[in-house]
């Protein structure tokens, strides 16, 4: 399971790895604090959601990380050996931001023919609020 960057407040787009509180090949209960976050507005410790075997380090101590962006991997600990990992994290390669996923041509083309057939929404003046007649998912 990848453990991402959060997002610690609407304007923070990067964070800080102040400490590891784990290392590579520990076990790990879900609520367990992994590591903690420096922004400029905000420190805090971030928790681990699942349990496991910290298999992968990918931002060390130190090094600042964009929003969503891979910190640590939490394995299952059947694959690999504490041995094996410990290596990765000596070897590691600089920090590789993934891009957000853009929609599929397909689905905005098909999204647009489909607004197209429906027409404007008709909207009453003396209403503040307006809710949509149709279901926009």
């Amino acid at each position: 399971m990848d453990v991402l960057m959060p997002q610690l407040g609407e304007t923070v787009a990067e964070g800080k790895i102040k400490v590891w509180f784990k290392s590579v090949g520990d076990k790990i209960a879900a609520g367990d604090n992994l590591f903690e976050i420096e922004t400029d507005k905000v420190t805090m410790e971030v928790p681990s959601i699942s349990a496991g075997i910290l298999a992968e380090i990918c931002v060390p101590e130190g090094e600042i990380a964009p929003v969503g962006a891979v910190v640590c991997i939490i394995g299952d600990g059947a694959v690999a050996s504490s041995g094996a990992a410990a290596v990765s994290v000596k070897t590691q390669q600089p920090v590789k931001v993934q891009q957000p996923l853009k929609a599929q041509p397909s689905h905005a083309t098909a999204a647009k023919t489909e607004v197209k057939k429906a027409g404007p929404a008709k909207l009453d003046p003396y209403r503040e609020v307006h809710t949509p007649e149709r279901n926009f998912g």
